[in-house]
């Protein structure tokens, strides 16, 4: 009999005004919605670009298993009242990950079940979702990376699942995939030390990168690399 597979959703929050840049809503949003989608059923709600009822949020979030919601400095506040509105809705986790969690991981700890607050954001979703956390140490909630996983997960925005039409018109129809995490720099200005502390650079494998441009036609690529010009090959 096979297994049934745990229900996750990646919610995006509310924003004040539509946001200039969406690469976040991509890759820290959308492409972490594509590695769950290897290990779970995913649903995906975009809150800043996306109108739905409150009868329809309830719906979609009370038979999930697992809510990830990447929280930024600008959203923070708005993610709290969020988290508890949304327990009141459903028994699942709650996970925060990104920017403000990385920051700020004890402030955080207070509102989630588990908080991200370093390692490859991709393989800490895996961890939580299947429940191990080999690669991972965990105090209390809060969840920093052990050791460099020898699999880095790399994810594709499941972009039929996302507002797409709506993020298209803000960004003059560009598309973003990012192609680069880690850097071998330690920069005080950085926040790539405090995602990832080690010294290494990872690359998305290219036929991945070849087979996006093929199969996303757009008029502009956005290619999200933390240091794109180390390598110069």
């Amino acid at each position: 009999m096979k297994e049934t597979q745990p229900k996750s959703l990646f919610l995006w929050p509310r924003e004040m005004f539509a946001p200039p840049s969406l690469f976040k809503h991509y890759v820290y949003l959308g492409e972490m919605a594509g590695v769950a989608k290897k290990y779970s059923d995913v649903d995906i709600i975009d809150l800043s670009l996306q109108n739905i009822s409150r009868q329809e949020f309830i719906s979609r979030v009370s038979d999930r298993d697992f809510v990830f919601i990447p929280v930024e400095v600008y959203t923070a506040r708005s993610i709290v009242n969020l988290v508890e509105y949304i327990r009141n809705q459903t028994k699942a986790k709650i996970i925060g990950y990104s920017t403000a969690c990385a920051l700020n991981p004890g402030l955080f700890a207070n509102y989630f079940d588990y908080v991200v607050a370093s390692g490859f954001r991709g393989n800490a979703i895996k961890a939580i979702l299947q429940g191990d956390f080999s690669d991972f140490s965990i105090d209390g909630n809060i969840v920093n990376t052990k050791r460099k996983p020898s699999n880095i997960e790399w994810g594709v925005a499941p972009l039929d699942q996302m507002p797409t039409e709506e993020y298209l018109k803000i960004s003059h129809n560009e598309i973003e995939l990012s192609v680069q995490m880690g850097c071998k720099a330690n920069c005080a200005f950085c926040m790539e030390k405090i995602f990832h502390p080690a010294s290494f650079v990872e690359y998305r494998p290219i036929p991945e990168i070849v087979n996006f441009f093929e199969t996303n036609i757009y008029d502009r690529y956005f290619l999200d690399a933390t240091t794109f010009t180390i390598d110069k090959k």
